[in-house]
């Protein structure tokens, strides 16, 4: 579940990432379940790959402000400031609930073959 001040932040720093002209760079922002935590999305030149890194809105939008007068040189600045953060954890999956093998044999007996 997101939290409240996480999605607020991702949105704002949507905002701000649109205001830029930053569409084309193929950034954006995620809401995560902690309030001061989100997570920015971004393609990594030197990895080659998308990257999804956890970042502080707040400290992230103040280190952003002074820099955005100067848009040339902010992407590789940028990017080589993320690159250098941990990438975010793989988020942990449930496993299925009622696998089939788990399945009393009555109930099994009772399912037609599509359930199955």
């Amino acid at each position: 579940m997101t939290d409240a001040k996480s999605y607020i932040a991702a949105r704002n720093l949507r905002d701000i990432f649109s205001q830029l002209g930053w569409a084309p760079w193929d950034i954006t922002t995620v809401a995560t379940d902690k309030p001061d935590r989100i997570v920015l999305s971004y393609r990594s030149a030197s990895h080659g790959r998308h990257r999804e890194v956890m970042v502080e809105p707040y400290r992230f939008t103040a280190w952003l402000k002074p820099r955005a007068t100067r848009p040339a040189s902010l992407r590789h600045e940028l990017e080589t400031l993320l690159d250098r953060k941990p990438e975010r954890p793989a988020p942990q999956h449930q496993g299925e609930l009622f696998p089939p093998e788990a399945l009393p044999r009555a109930v099994k007996e009772s399912m037609t073959p599509n359930e199955l």
